[in-house]
């Protein structure tokens, strides 16, 4: 804490700093003024936590300073010191409230024992300040909360949570919303960079006339409430959402929709409603976008079933440029439709990448393995062009990988047409393989691994597994029936298998692949 030391009497200030153990009592600084004028203006320049004053001092008195100094610092506390005790100073000591009266001559521990009291004071202060204003942050998040949703039943609760936070809503008061979402999100980011964003806005806000309250929905998404006569200029509400991105970006990638701009508080739902409806088409999106309007037409599901198809058709012919093109073009068309929903586009994903392992694994092209399962990764992308961008590595990785298959040894392209010949035969095992290439055991196992990157059980089990993925596209097979298809005896080990390389159960791999 800062104290504030003001007296026109040397030799009293300088006692003062000498004796005593300023640090012990939580005073980091100590400022010193020789009357009232130089006190206010170092008041103004430092914001003491605590002032000690003489009373009768020339140019400004104490009484006169105090006066003054509650006017812009109204909770610092003020300890009067005089060699007058008379009533008139004490009763003026009491109406400017202050901590304590300190008579002169000095005694170094009455300045111990008041000091001690201004700053309990003060942190007691502070304390309920802070529980204050906490209060008001819960009431003014369930009134956010409240405002996303139609106004109906909650009417009553509405109207009473806007007179507790004496907020300055009529029937003409113009409001938005703002609905933003950050990644990582709130809660794993930087929550204090957040909070100040949100303090530097209201800041910018306040300073042209209007405000904002905002809650956290869904551990997700950021509610921010705006309003006031400003709110109608559109270019305003720019202005503040550049601002609040601008705080933000070093510390997080993000999306913001704005809602538009309305007039009443049973209108405010509207507003939030769109903001929504924009933020559902952040997944086409780059990040660090603010999203203002709902720019979408309706897909053509002809177009983008003859991509996939066509998509299959060039991957199975081992035409990667081919179908990079189509990929491409199919990512340009769904980006600027906008119309689907991110779990649609995320199961044509999902379809484009099966039928891209299933082209390769037929040719009996290994390629190398994925650190996850591909749902799984797919899941992982937050945007369109992050899905696409991994659609387009995995394409040049497994191109990568059928130019590598036409430099593969006799042996190793004997014992993969061993595989593709016995897959389905629950008796076929790394003897049998190792045989029919005419080598030992030991020697197979390292051949297979050194050209192919995985050993001879990785890939039986995958190829399987592929064999799997074709067998689920046709609905009138049992998933059962599919298990001894592949030379699974049991159906429960071949269940747990699957889902180990693909990231789910043939069931909702089925499912998915329906969709």
């Amino acid at each position: 804490m800062k104290l504030l030391l003001i007296d026109d009497e040397v030799i009293t200030r300088r006692g003062l700093l000498g004796s005593i153990d300023w640090k012990s009592l939580q005073i980091h600084q100590v400022l010193e003024a020789e009357d009232g004028l130089q006190g206010l203006e170092l008041a103004r320049k430092h914001s003491p936590e605590i002032v000690m004053t003489d009373i009768r001092m020339p140019r400004m008195d104490g009484i006169s300073f105090a006066d003054r100094l509650r006017s812009f610092l109204p909770n610092t506390s003020i300890i009067f010191m005089s060699g007058y005790s008379d009533k008139d100073y004490l009763r003026a000591a009491i109406r400017l409230k202050a901590v304590s009266y300190v008579e002169k001559p000095i005694n170094h521990e009455e300045v111990v024992r008041a000091v001690t009291e201004a700053v309990r004071f003060h942190e007691m202060m502070e304390r309920n300040q802070y529980s204050e204003y906490l209060r008001h942050q819960e009431k003014a998040s369930q009134l956010t909360l409240a405002l996303t949703r139609p106004i109906g039943t909650n009417q009553e609760q509405i109207m009473e949570l806007i007179r507790e936070l004496k907020l300055p809503f009529s029937a003409g008061t113009c409001f938005c919303v703002f609905l933003l979402t950050t990644l990582p999100a709130f809660g794993s980011a930087e929550d204090d960079g957040l909070d100040a964003a949100l303090a530097q806005l209201r800041k910018f806000c306040q300073g042209r006339g209007c405000d904002c309250i905002s809650a956290l929905k869904y551990d997700s998404s950021i509610v921010i409430c705006l309003f006031g006569d400003a709110i109608k200029d559109r270019s305003f509400v720019a202005r503040l959402a550049d601002s609040l991105r601008e705080q933000l970006t070093p510390l997080c990638s993000l999306f913001l929709a704005t809602g538009p701009s309305v007039t009443g508080v049973s209108r405010i739902y509207e507003s939030y409603n769109q903001a929504a409806v924009l933020m559902q088409g952040s997944f086409f999106c780059d990040y660090n976008s603010i999203l203002t309007e709902q720019d979408a037409s309706a897909a053509d599901n002809g177009y983008i079933e003859q991509s996939y198809t066509r998509f299959h058709e060039l991957i199975s012919r081992r035409d990667s440029e081919g179908a990079s093109q189509i990929a491409t073009s199919l990512f340009t068309y769904l980006r600027k439709s906008r119309s689907l929903l991110a779990s649609a586009v995320k199961d044509l994903y999902f379809k484009l990448f099966i039928s891209m392992e299933d082209a390769y694994r037929v040719q009996l092209i290994s390629c190398q393995e994925s650190p996850a399962p591909v749902w799984d990764r797919i899941l992982s992308c937050n945007t369109l062009k992050e899905l696409h961008e991994m659609l387009m590595a995995e394409l040049l990785q497994l191109s990568t990988a059928a130019a590598n298959s036409m430099q593969e040894s006799g042996p190793v392209s004997l014992m993969k047409e061993y595989i593709f010949k016995n897959y389905a035969d629950p008796g076929l095992s790394v003897k049998s393989i190792s045989e029919y290439a005419c080598l030992s055991v030991a020697y197979a196992c390292t051949v297979f691994k050194s050209e192919t990157g995985k050993t001879l059980n990785q890939y039986l089990t995958e190829y399987r597994m592929e064999k799997a993925r074709q067998l689920l596209q046709d609905p009138r097979i049992r998933v059962a029936d599919i298990s001894a298809r592949i030379g699974y005896l049991d159906g429960g080990y071949f269940s747990k298998s699957f889902k180990k390389v693909t990231g789910l159960t043939p069931t909702d791999y089925r499912e998915k692949l329906m969709a």
